[in-house]
Order: structure tokens, then C-alpha cells, then sequence
């Protein structure tokens, strides 16, 4: 960068870690604290009202079971009700392991795709080990019912098994992905607010003089830091963006990179950086990367690999390690001479 010109030093103090992570101004006040949503009540969660409903059905489903085949159930005249609670317990619990398993590797799927594709695979030998185990508690149980009968049990059970386990899956799915997509709005709505937040503090360190020097055309122009929008790499070079104009820099992005002021460019994609201060919006997209729109109205794809970076510094995520990202901040706010 032999043609850039003198900057003034900008000595800006890193900003201090809060102590949940987030970025907070010198005076303590939380930059991202707006977008932090507030703890819900437990028992309002989607997961216990989801347990409650099951719970009740299990119930339900093994009463009217059990005094179905104590009361009115010629061929079990002789089992008690008591008996027969314990009976239908058994084989409607049988659903319980199924469906915990079930419902955990549907949370690890990341697609829908994918989770369709999980429950054809899942169905058929889940109904096939249900129906066998609980064709075995029937004989068990049952006062009038021998093993001789055991085949004929497992064909009678199985249409009735494929039904329940198609409610229980389908069930599963929706409550699935109705708790990401209520997930996906509410981060979508909190990251509007932490972005405005970030977009007001990077605007105000990036207030200063640093300018660079990019060749647009035959010409060499200075710009200042805080008009730039993005950096994009092509090879050995850098596209730079700012006020609806590109220019080039000599350079590769990742040596670029490392003399910004990490507080106001960020990388967000193996071939991008973007200026904080121009990032207006942001949308998830299905492959669980993320759409960032800039001032311009030009679209920037803020790739898997940095959207958790990225999510912690506009304060959307607590911190994992003890080193908060703010600590990391450079004290130099200009381009700095290699």
C-alpha cells in the first residue's frame, strides 16, 4: 500500500466484554442489550405443552383400552381393570422409546429434506418392532390368547400400528419445525434490533480520517474507511465498494484483512468483508447460511462457517470461550503500513 496516504492514529480504547459476552460501550450501557429477548416461563414452553399433550393422550388412549378389554371385551371377561391398565400401559408405552428417538434425530436434521427422508427410512422398522413387542404383551397379558395365535396377532396389530406411528411421526415433525421457524422470526427480529445497534457503533468508530488508495480505472482515489460497504477478493486483488463505485487494491483479502479495525469490517465469507456500519438487514436461508443487505441494496451471503462469529459480535450469542470478542478489538483504528 505504498500509495495510500497518511492517516492519523486514532487511538480508540477496546470496548469492555460484558459479563454475558455481548459488546458494551466504555460507560458500561450494553450496545446489543435491546436484542436480547426476555426468558420465557417454563411451563408456556413449546416442549412441555407438547409433553402435557402426550401425556394426556397416553392416558386417555390406555383407560379407554384397558376398560374396553376388562368390561366389554368378551374374550378378556376375566382380566381385571386393574390388569388391564397394566396391560395397555405396556403396550402403548412401547410407543415412548420410539418416539423419543425419533424426535431426537428429527432435531438433527437440518432440512426438511432431510427429515422426510428420515421418517421413510425410520417407519418401517419402527412399526415392525412395535408391532412385535406388543403382539408378545397381548399373548402375556391376556388370560384367553395363546402363541399359537402370535401371527395372527401381528397381522391384526399392524394396520393400526402404521396409523399411530404415522401420527406420532407426523406430530413430531410439526413440532419440530414449528419451534424453528417460531426460533427463526424471533432471532430474524432480534438480530433487526442488534444490528442497528452494531450499525450505530461501527458508524461512530469508523467517524475518523483513515482513507486508502484503490485504482478505479487509470486513476488512483483516496476513500475513506467509513464510505467503504464491502471488501469482495478476485485472486490476488481486492474489490472495494463503496458509494455505488468499485475500485481495486493489490492485494490479497486475508492480508487486507488483518490491518482493519476488526470492530467495524468483518469477514463474513471466505471472499467477503463487510463494513458493520453499512449491514442494514439480514434473512436465514435453507442451507443455514444467512443473507446480509447492505446500504446499497447489494446482497451479501454471510456463509455457516462465520455466522456464529458474526452472530457474536452483534451481540446474538454468548461468548463460549472466557475471551470476549471485544477484547480481541485492535487500538488502531486506521490502515496500518505492512
Amino acid at each position: 500500500m505504498g500509495h495510500a496516504s497518511p492517516c492519523r492514529l486514532l487511538m480508540i480504547e477496546p470496548m469492555p466484554p460484558s459479563p454475558l459476552g455481548e459488546i458494551v460501550g466504555r460507560d458500561g450501557s450494553q450496545l446489543g442489550g435491546t436484542a436480547v429477548a426476555p426468558p420465557r416461563r417454563w411451563w408456556k414452553s413449546d416442549s412441555v405443552l407438547a409433553a402435557g399433550l402426550a401425556a394426556y393422550a397416553y392416558s386417555v388412549t390406555v383407560l379407554c383400552a384397558a376398560a374396553y378389554h376388562s368390561a366389554w371385551n368378551p374374550n378378556d371377561a376375566k382380566i381385571s381393570f386393574g390388569g388391564a391398565v397394566i396391560w395397555q400401559g405396556v403396550v402403548y408405552g412401547l410407543w415412548v422409546p420410539l418416539g423419543m428417538g425419533l424426535l431426537n434425530a428429527l432435531e438433527r436434521c437440518r432440512t426438511i429434506r432431510r427429515g422426510l427422508l428420515l421418517l421413510g427410512l425410520t417407519t418401517a422398522p419402527s412399526v415392525a418392532l412395535h408391532t412385535v413387542l406388543a403382539s408378545w404383551a397381548d399373548v402375556a397379558f391376556s388370560p384367553t390368547l395363546e402363541w399359537r395365535n402370535f401371527p395372527a396377532l401381528v397381522g391384526a396389530r399392524l394396520p393400526i400400528d402404521i396409523a399411530i406411528w404415522t401420527m406420532i411421526a407426523a406430530s413430531l415433525f410439526a413440532l419440530i419445525w414449528r419451534k424453528r421457524a417460531a426460533a427463526e422470526t424471533d432471532q430474524v427480529r432480534r438480530l433487526k434490533v442488534a444490528l442497528a445497534d452494531t450499525r450505530q457503533t461501527a458508524g461512530d468508530l469508523s467517524s475518523g480520517s483513515s482513507r486508502i488508495s484503490v485504482s478505479a480505472g487509470r486513476r488512483k482515489v483516496l476513500v475513506d474507511l467509513k464510505e467503504i460497504e464491502r471488501f469482495g477478493s478476485a485472486a490476488n486483488y481486492v474489490v472495494v465498494h463503496w458509494q455505488d463505485r468499485e475500485g481495486l487494491l493489490r492485494e490479497p483479502l486475508k492480508q487486507l484483512e488483518q490491518r482493519l479495525d476488526s470492530r467495524v469490517f468483518m469477514r463474513v465469507h471466505r471472499s467477503s468483508v463487510v463494513n458493520l456500519a453499512h449491514v442494514v438487514d439480514a434473512a436465514p436461508l435453507a442451507d443455514g447460511s444467512w443473507r446480509l443487505c447492505m446500504t446499497s441494496g447489494a446482497e451479501v451471503i454471510l456463509s455457516r462457517s462465520y455466522r456464529e462469529p458474526f452472530l457474536q459480535r452483534v451481540g446474538m450469542r454468548r461468548c463460549d470461550s472466557s475471551t470476549d470478542i471485544a477484547s480481541n478489538a485492535r487500538t488502531d483504528c486506521r490502515l496500518k503500513r505492512p
